[in-house]
């Protein structure tokens, strides 16, 4: 049974379709989270606001698009109220210098540089696409070309390079990017 007619049978007050309706967004919520974000108790929490959000008003208003579509309008307006309230991080990469071009020919602490390269290696066994925008960013390349050197949108390239610089900066303070 597809989702759209679980809606409709939950909310005509089948509750056995209404609970699998709900396991069903559970685990397909829980996967786009996963795709946004690597924290898993971040991906729990938008995915339980995006629920909630969902379960008090599924029965009460008249979707004019389809289930699956309001349902993941919703989770994407819960990701950007998330990612408004992670925007009051401060501190963020303090450890690196201020300068926007920072070269390897400047001096940095070899420590901090041997974790550097450990992340970035940890970053591309986790995805290859990150480690690629970082290390580009790293020699230089300004904000329109990387978009061009990886014939993507410029949206998308923001999303993958702040993504990238998320997981970095979390790999360079805990040491890892499972924690």
């Amino acid at each position: 049974m597809n989702i759209d007619e679980l809606y409709l049978r939950a909310r005509a007050g089948d509750s056995a379709s209404e609970g699998e309706l709900f396991r069903l967004l559970t685990a397909r919520l829980l996967y786009f989270a996963r795709q946004k974000t690597v924290n898993v108790h971040d991906c729990e929490e938008i995915v339980q606001n995006t629920l909630m959000a969902v379960a008090s008003k599924y029965k009460d208003i008249e979707i004019e698009v389809s289930f699956s579509s309001w349902v993941y309008k919703i989770f994407e307006n819960k990701f950007i109220d998330y990612l408004r309230a992670s925007k009051t991080r401060k501190d963020r990469f303090s450890q690196l210098p201020e300068s926007d071009n920072f070269h390897a020919d400047q001096d940095i602490d070899i420590s901090f540089k041997n974790r550097l390269i450990e992340c970035l290696r940890k970053i591309k066994t986790a995805n290859n696409r990150f480690a690629r925008i970082l290390v580009l960013r790293y020699l230089g390349y300004e904000f329109d070309e990387l978009c061009d050197r990886l014939k993507i949108t410029k949206t998308n390239c923001y999303s993958i390079l702040s993504r990238s610089r998320d997981l970095l900066e979390k790999c360079l303070r805990q040491g890892d990017l499972d924690k």
